[in-house]
Order: C-alpha cells, then structure tokens, then sequence
C-alpha cells in the first residue's frame, strides 16, 4: 500500500486517484500527459485548466509589475547588466575604460533642418547616458560648459568628480582666452582609444555622423582618452617634462587640442563658413574645400610661416622654421614621415603654451597666437 502526498490516506498501486482527497497519484499523473486518455476526467483532474488560468493570472500580473518597475525606475532596473558590461569591458582593455560609444553613423535618416541635425547629435549620447553613474555634480559641470559655450553635447560620463572639474578649468580658460571660438564644437566626450596610448585627446574636425541622401549631418568633436583620464596610477605618473611645452600636464593637452579646434574656426570664418554640421548641396562645396585646406595643410603652413616672417622681421632674425618649432617645444618641432614640420602641431603647440604661460609664452608662441586671433576677428 501506498499513501497519498497530500491528505496521506492509503491508496492501491493502481489508483489514478486518492479516493478521498481526489489528488492524483504518480501512476496518475502520468496519464495526464496522454491526451489520447479520455477516461481520467474526475477528482482535481478537472481542475486543470483552473489551473493554467491561475497561472497565466499570476505571469500577467509579474510582467505588469515589471512593466511598472520599468516606467517607474527608467533604465535604472538594467543598472546591474550595464555594470557586467562594463566590468567585461575593463577586463578586455585591462584597464578602466568607458561605456559611451563615440563612432555610431547612421544612414538613410531623414533630416531636413538645422535644428534636427542638432537634436540628433544630442541624442546619441543622451540615449546613451542612462548607463553612466548617477553624479549630479558631474552633471552640473557637463550642462554648464554646454550652455556658455554652445557645444551640443559634454559627456564625461563616470569620470570622477575632481578630474572633471580640471578638465572644466581648462576649457573654461581657453574659451576665456579664444572666446570667438564658441558655437562650433558639437560634443566634448570620453572614448576609448583602439591603441591605449594612441592620444590622450584628440580633435576630429569633420566626422561624418549621418549620411541623409543629399544631406549630411558632421560632428566637430574632443575625444578625450579614458586610459588616462580614468586611471589615476596612470595620471600620476604625469608626461615627458621634455617633450612638450614646459609645465605640461594631461589636462593641458586638452588646450593642445583645442589649439587645433582654434586653428580649425579661424579657418572656417576666414571663408565665412558658419556651420558645418548641416552639410546640404548648397554648401557642400565650400566644405568639401575646408577638408581639403586641411589634409594638406596649406591654412597652417600659411600661419606658421606668416608668424616666422613675423618673428624675424620683429627681433631682426632669420631663424629657419625647424628652429622656430623647436623653440616652442619638442613635440612641435617633430616631422612626418617625409621629413617635413607638421604645421597643425606647430600652432597646437603654440596655442597650449599661450594657455599655460599667456604673455611670458615662447616668443614665437606669442606671434602664432597673434596672427590666429587676427583670423578669428578678435579685436585688440
């Protein structure tokens, strides 16, 4: 004899059903699953499909639990994946890295206006940024440099409080220094770098962010390294004393780079080029011009050798232009490939060490710097 589970009374070997509770025994219940067996249609067996429906009644109700979890906390509720995520992320950089994406495109979409091409650079990162951790100090730093220098999108997402607030100095004193410069940088943000120690910052003048027919929106944009800037064993470490201006830091080379986004506005008003996120048909042309006065150089080759023309007439010398390099620091004296200066970190370099040291600056600094505000329409 066998007894029932639930009520244990005694049952037979060949009971489908406890005679008094009506449960089903195992020899029951594995007739349940033959659906050819017509016969076993009494006790609890005719409550199964009570059953399902009390068990589809209980799913619905958590899915719509969930569903309000959701709306009531955002993306908060996905906060623990986004942490795996980044914890994979810095175990496959070997250090800590970012969750913000920087290279997204999108093509085919439909953008008719300024103001939607605006929107959508906005929203790339702001549909990104729920993944970042809750600082509110660091949020207020972001808004402020957004809205008194016009820059689209500042995303230092998880960088730490105090970091972001040099890196806030910085800026801060280069828009103080170079204030005709507003309006045209669309978005200062952390990134990860392919190769670790590629740059510690880095200006793209033109990257192409949607492809929209005959319509193109670009971003003009400050990359900034999470190697450097998210490891402090890698930050206090400092750089080479020898290799760029003198007193140079980590966070003074975001003016380094702001001295190519100078250079890249003084360009833009000298052809009186408003904008060129909102690339179209009618202004293509111009734009297409501006790339190609970068790539080979010829805007920075001007102002460099305007600026020794400059120098030399002003302090009766005649300096080659690989001393005048030098004489502002290592990194602007260096050479590509062919064994030419590069014009673009002459004037970056210039730029960072009028930051730095503003009137007591390299002397040729102070004539590159000259001849840049000219060009920007800075009035004396």
């Amino acid at each position: 004899m066998k007894k029932c589970l639930v009520c244990n009374s005694e049952i037979e070997e060949d009971d489908n059903f406890c005679p008094k509770c009506g449960h089903w025994t195992t020899k029951g219940y594995s007739y349940l699953t033959r659906i050819e067996d017509k016969k076993i249609l009494n006790g609890e067996v005719e409550n199964q499909r009570n059953r399902l429906a009390s068990l589809f009644l209980i799913m619905s109700i958590f899915a719509g639990l969930v569903i309000l979890m959701t709306v009531y906390r955002g993306k908060d509720i996905l906060k623990p994946f986004v942490y795996i995520k980044r914890q994979i992320n810095n175990q496959q950089y070997g250090y800590s890295t970012t969750i913000l994406k920087t290279d997204n495109q999108y093509f085919n979409e439909n953008i008719f206006t300024e103001s939607e091409a605006k929107e959508k650079i906005i929203s790339d990162f702001s549909k990104q940024k729920w993944q970042c951790k809750n600082q509110i100090e660091l949020s207020k730093i972001e808004e402020e440099l957004q809205e008194k220098y016009s820059i689209f999108s500042v995303d230092f997402c998880d960088l730490s409080q105090e970091e972001a607030k040099k890196i806030g100095n910085v800026i801060d004193e280069i828009y103080h220094l170079f204030p005709e410069i507003s309006g045209y940088l669309t978005n200062i943000s952390m990134t990860n770098a392919l190769n670790k120690t590629e740059y510690v910052a880095y200006f793209q003048p033109i990257y192409s962010f949607v492809n929209s027919g005959n319509r193109q929106v670009n971003k003009t944009q400050i990359l900034l390294n999470s190697y450097y800037f998210f490891n402090q064993n890698i930050l206090k470490k400092g750089i080479s004393k020898d290799w760029y201006v003198k007193d140079a830091t980590y966070e003074s080379l975001i003016a380094h780079e702001f001295g190519h986004y100078i250079t890249f506005v003084s360009l833009l008003k000298e052809n009186q080029i408003h904008n060129i996120f909102f690339e179209t048909k009618e202004n293509q042309q111009e734009i297409d011009k501006i790339i190609q006065k970068i790539n080979d150089q010829t805007y920075a080759k001007m102002i460099i050798e305007t600026s020794l023309a400059n120098y030399n007439s002003l302090y009766q010398e005649s300096i080659h232009i690989e001393d005048f390099a030098k004489s502002i620091s290592n990194y602007a004296g260096k050479k590509n490939i062919n064994g030419e200066v590069i014009y673009d970190e002459i004037i970056a370099e210039a730029i960072h060490d009028y930051f730095l040291h503003q009137n007591n600056a390299n002397k040729g600094s102070l004539e590159v710097v000259k001849l840049i505000n000219s060009k920007l329409g800075k009035q004396e």
